[in-house]
This record gives C-alpha cells, structure tokens and sequence, in this order.
C-alpha cells in the first residue's frame, strides 16, 4: 500500500518521477473578486494518474495562512498499485503542508 502522501510530496518537491502535466487555468471573476482556478494532471513514472485542483480568491485577509482550496484526487493506478486514501482535500496551504511533515515523521519511526 502507498501513501497518497508519496505522489503530493512528489508534487511539491516537483520530482523526477512526474513524467508528464496537463494544466488548465480555470480562473474566473465572482462579484468583482477575481478566483484563480488551477486544474492540473500529472503523469508519475509508475503509471499512476493524479488530479490537482487548487482556488484561491484574490480576497486580502490578514490571517497567518490564508485560506484556499486544494484537493488531490487518484484518477488511475496500475493494477499493483494501492493508493490510501484515493482523495485528500485542505482548506489552506499549512494545513497541506502540515499533514505531509506529520506523515513523513511517522514513516521514520
């Protein structure tokens, strides 16, 4: 079994094992707020599919980590390939990076 975690730390770490991306700018207007909409496809070496859909309002807020949607999703994986979960979803960016520090510390252990 494989961690989701593997394919988004590659993601971030924009890894060798990403063989191919297709990205689709989704961006639109909402009432005067421009939303940057991102919708990206990667490709990795051993055969699994991975959806990235990311949005994030142009809005000013003061809060330390600033609030944005991020979901990851398995589109496909060869058949000796068991990705858990098959979907994760953040509502801000610390919040994406503290999973994947706390699921890199409990591989070591």
């Amino acid at each position: 079994m494989t961690s989701l975690a593997h394919y988004i730390d590659a993601i971030h770490q924009r890894s060798a094992v990403i063989v191919g991306q297709q990205q689709r700018d989704l961006s639109y207007q909402d009432n005067g707020v421009t939303v940057t909409a991102i919708d990206t496809r990667y490709h990795f070496a051993d055969g699994v599919v991975m959806q990235h859909q990311y949005e994030k309002d142009d809005v000013e807020d003061e809060q330390l980590c600033a609030e944005c949607w991020s979901t990851y999703t398995v589109v496909s994986a060869p058949a000796d390939i068991r990705i858990t979960p098959q979907r994760k979803a953040f509502t801000n960016h610390c919040q994406e990076l503290f999973w994947l520090k706390t699921l890199r510390m409990q591989q070591r252990c």
